[in-house]
């Protein structure tokens, strides 16, 4: 596999050379203004204008600039925004945040980006990556928003054949070189990476990959068996990362339940239950829940099993669907010895539900912690 690379967004490599310093109209970025402006406008700050050379919160080269033209912070406000995020994250995003802050524009808050967007990540313990800093964040799924353009570029589309059709049916996440996690319930015949819209034919920022290997969990049994739905996808990576195709962080140091935290769910499935499939990629914040509550749950109507391999997540009105198993959930990390560094850890994979959005009902998945061992086996 050769050296490891640091995983997120490769847009940050470049937001000073590539991205035009200038403000974005959307109402996503109106959200993340009115954000900044409520942490950062009461604050002392640095009295430089914008363009100006600063330092970052990790004491690196930055640029002082609208919030709006750097991923990182993008990210960091846009959690902020959401009421659903916990308090400890709120506290120790917000601090970094304020912490930012370099000048004003007129009654602006200008914050200090990374200048050329890279914060070297410490030595990696793998042969793969398992450190990130992902780009920005604007919050379908049902319940869910459309996301940002490039904003998850570690999620990919696996297509299934269908009579010589290639029909895109699952998901999946790219989490290192030439190696997609996805469920083992998806049958795949080929993998699509850096897509955004799946029915625009003219998006140059995707590349098929038909897959070389695909490995199911030797213990997943079909169909009674609803445990270990997970399987690894190896293709050929000749044509190396892009500013849209980027591989996601693996959870090597998470522990727990994770009860009570808000991770991210994205995918291209249907936006309800029979419902039409997305065209575009969606996103959406839920909340992992406790196994014997999901259990309970699950037992009264489908009489389904739920394991310590399983993580369940749910919010009322939100939830994953037809065509986003095998996708991906992402819990946002903040490292206590870095706080500029935000990391997106895939902790879960789309296996099931019952239908999509039902209230009281939440979403299962395969929980990627209890498979790390696994997974490193084929990898490395």
């Amino acid at each position: 596999m050769g050296s490891a690379e640091r995983c997120g967004d490769p847009s940050l490599r470049s937001t000073a050379k590539e991205v035009p310093f200038r403000r974005r109209v959307s109402s996503a970025a109106d959200g993340i203004r009115t954000v900044a402006i409520e942490l950062l406008g009461v604050l002392d700050a640095q009295g430089l204008t914008k363009g100006d050379a600063c330092k970052t919160v990790r004491n690196n080269e930055g640029l002082c600039y609208n919030i709006e033209v750097c991923p990182l912070l993008q990210r960091v406000a846009s959690i902020l925004k959401n009421d659903q995020t916990a308090r400890e994250l709120r506290e120790t995003l917000s601090r970094v945040l304020q912490k930012s802050v370099c000048g004003y524009d007129e009654s602006l808050p200008l914050v200090c980006c990374p200048k050329d967007g890279i914060i070297e990540p410490p030595a990696a313990k793998h042969e793969f990556v398992d450190r990130c800093v992902s780009g920005s964040y604007h919050g379908k799924i049902v319940g869910g928003s459309p996301a940002e353009v490039g904003s998850w570029p570690w999620a990919a589309t696996l297509g299934i054949d269908d009579g010589g059709l290639i029909v895109e049916k699952c998901g999946g996440t790219l989490i290192a070189d030439g190696w997609i996690l996805t469920a083992a319930h998806c049958v795949v015949k080929e993998t699509v990476l850096g897509d955004h819209d799946i029915f625009n034919l003219t998006d140059v920022r995707h590349i098929d990959y038909p897959p070389k290997r695909v490995i199911p969990h030797p213990q997943y049994r079909i169909p009674e068996s609803r445990s270990n739905d997970i399987a690894l996808i190896e293709f050929d990576n000749s044509q190396g990362y892009t500013d849209a195709i980027f591989p996601a962080c693996l959870p090597f140091e998470l522990t727990g339940t994770l009860e009570g935290h808000t991770p991210f769910a994205i995918g291209w499935g249907t936006v309800g239950f029979k419902q039409p499939q997305s065209d575009v990629l969606r996103e959406v914040q839920l909340t992992v829940i406790s196994n014997s509550v999901c259990e309970g749950i699950f037992k009264r109507f489908k009489d389904a099993s739920i394991t310590e391999q399983h993580l369940c997540a749910y919010q009322e009105g939100k939830d994953t669907c037809q065509g986003d198993s095998g996708g991906g959930l992402f819990l946002p990390i903040v490292d206590p010895e870095d706080p500029g560094r935000l990391e997106f850890q895939v902790i879960g994979v789309v296996s099931f539900g019952f239908r999509c959005g039902v209230s009281g009902f939440p979403g299962v998945y395969t929980r990627v912690t209890e498979y790390l061992d696994w997974i490193e086996q084929h990898i490395n």
